[in-house]
């Protein structure tokens, strides 16, 4: 897949859930055996984070060797909207920014039950939010790098169900790129979402709609659901090279133009 450029975690193994470090080591694990692209993963605990840089230095041929090379994004959701600070993945932060590593947070409100129901409303708590992290990373170190992943989500009113593909969806992530780039901040926007649960015309025209509106509102970092389906509670492996060959046909009438 020549047009993704870094690997992250699809989904959550819920058969791990009551042993969450055999769930991130075997994800870090997974990850270097699978791709030799740059890696995120979401670190549910700060005792993970030293057995997960072992098996990278192993990896790269000995003690010390990771955090000569870091090749990962370690990071998670440090905030319990609305305005809270989680204690697990909040010390998992801080954790990375004392070593002097390579951060992502993640912040994800849900209009409408962890945020206010307006599109303004949830900006401005999500902003605060991923602002909060930003401001503890560098008090802690200052100039460290973090991923902005301002990532405010939408839920379906009827149902309090989380909608990846809507029109709402689209139109806040595109807001969230522009608020960052504002501000000059490094954004990660999350796209290409879709609420069908096969891969339909629907899938199609959400996942379409969602990635270009961020895209074209200039973010950093196009975290892009390739083939995730159902508000990412499935994976389509069809989907994914789908949109990897839309990709393709795309540039090349791009270059074509040019």
């Amino acid at each position: 897949m020549e047009h993704i450029h870094q690997f992250g975690q699809p989904f959550a193994i819920t058969e791990y859930s009551q042993d969450k470090f055999t769930h991130d080591i075997n994800a870090a694990y997974a990850a270097i055996s699978g791709t030799e692209k740059g890696i995120g993963l979401a670190v549910d605990n700060v005792d993970h984070i030293e057995p997960i840089i072992n098996l990278f230095d192993t990896f790269l041929g000995g003690e010390g060797e990771y955090i000569k090379r870091p090749f990962a994004e370690i990071g998670g959701c440090p905030i319990v909207s609305p305005l809270r600070f989680g204690q697990d993945n909040a010390e998992v932060m801080v954790r990375m920014a004392e070593l002097g590593l390579y951060i992502g947070v993640c912040t994800a409100p849900q209009a409408g039950t962890t945020a206010p129901a307006s599109l303004a409303g949830i900006l401005v708590q999500s902003f605060a939010e991923t602002l909060a992290c930003l401001c503890v990373v560098n008090m802690i170190r200052p100039g460290s790098y973090c991923d902005f992943e301002m990532w405010p989500f939408i839920s379906d009113l009827r149902t309090g169900a989380f909608t990846g593909g809507s029109g709402e969806q689209a139109l806040i992530m595109a807001a969230t790129a522009q608020m960052c780039n504002f501000y000059g901040l490094v954004s990660s926007v999350a796209c290409g979402m879709t609420d069908s649960k096969t891969m339909d015309a629907q899938a199609g025209y959400e996942k379409a709609i969602t990635t270009t509106a961020a895209v074209l509102a200039g973010s950093n970092v196009v975290s892009h659901y390739a083939g995730a389906l159902g508000s990412i509670m499935g994976w389509s492996f069809e989907g994914l090279l789908s949109i990897m060959i839309c990709q393709a046909i795309s540039l090349g009438l791009l270059k074509a133009l040019k």
